[in-house]
């Protein structure tokens, strides 16, 4: 008998064990309202809309530093093959910097590392509009940028599961990265933007520095047509006897100086 009611009481055991994950999971799938509703909250939450903000100012840097690199080099006097060299370096950091930053999403809290990553891109390239442009100065930009390339990416995918859970991770998460690239597709369109009537400062020094043999209605650059052209660099010397100062944001205003004249003269 005790043999028997051991043997039976085993089947009722083990159906009860089986109810049981059942029976935990039904107030998660009871409280999942779909999709829709999912999106509607993540879109009504501030924080999620801050991610959407940073992925979008992320793609836009991105996208227009990488764009427009070789573009720099050669504005710069530099050789084609410092934008090679900088471009190869660029995917050969990123690689680092992603295996880092998923490294650290385990033992760091996302949020700060996203501050972090985002403050030191803001810094690197305030260091590299003051610092004169030579081959080591792209070499060491490109490390820099590289890194913190896709190393948003884990804390960014951390930071959604956390707030909404990993349910609908894959389209929260691809929403964010719909930000980013539309962020990257203004930097690389505003970047190229040529049109004279909203021409970029970029567009302005490079028209400046055509010299004599540029198009008609372009300023001549007084140093001949075979100077070189250095308008897009921050290293800009002051010509005066014995000085010669390097000029980050001094450049900016003298660029933006030149649109209006160039808008003053176009009217």
């Amino acid at each position: 008998m005790d043999a028997r009611s051991d043997h039976a009481g085993h089947p009722a055991n083990g159906a009860g064990a089986a109810r049981q994950p059942a029976a935990a999971h039904a107030p998660a799938a009871a409280g999942d309202q779909g999709l829709r509703h999912a999106v509607r909250t993540a879109l009504g939450d501030r924080s999620y809309l801050l991610l959407h903000a940073g992925f979008f100012t992320c793609g836009f840097h991105i996208a227009f530093l990488v764009t427009h690199l070789p573009g720099e080099v050669a504005l710069c006097g530099l050789p084609s093959s410092v934008a090679s060299w900088s471009l190869a370096i660029i995917g050969l950091a990123n690689i680092a910097g992603s295996l880092i930053a998923g490294w650290w999403v385990n033992r760091f809290r996302s949020k700060y590392i996203l501050f972090w990553m985002y403050l030191s891109r803001a810094l690197l390239v305030l260091a590299y509009l003051a610092a004169p442009k030579t081959a080591l100065t792209f070499y060491l930009f490109a490390v820099g940028l590289g890194f913190t390339w896709l190393a948003t990416v884990p804390p960014t995918a951390g930071v959604v599961a956390k707030l909404f859970g990993t349910r609908y991770l894959a389209t929260l998460f691809g929403l964010t990265l719909l930000s980013h690239q539309i962020g990257a597709f203004f930097g690389a369109y505003l970047g190229a933007s040529r049109s004279p009537a909203r021409e970029l400062p970029v567009d302005v020094v490079r028209r400046r520095g055509a010299g004599a043999g540029g198009r008609a209605g372009e300023p001549a650059d007084p140093r001949g047509a075979g100077a070189a052209p250095t308008g897009g660099c921050g290293d800009v010397a002051l010509r005066r006897p014995g000085l010669r100062l390097r000029r980050g944001p001094q450049l900016l205003a003298q660029r933006f100086a030149g649109v209006r004249s160039l808008r003053g003269s176009g009217s």
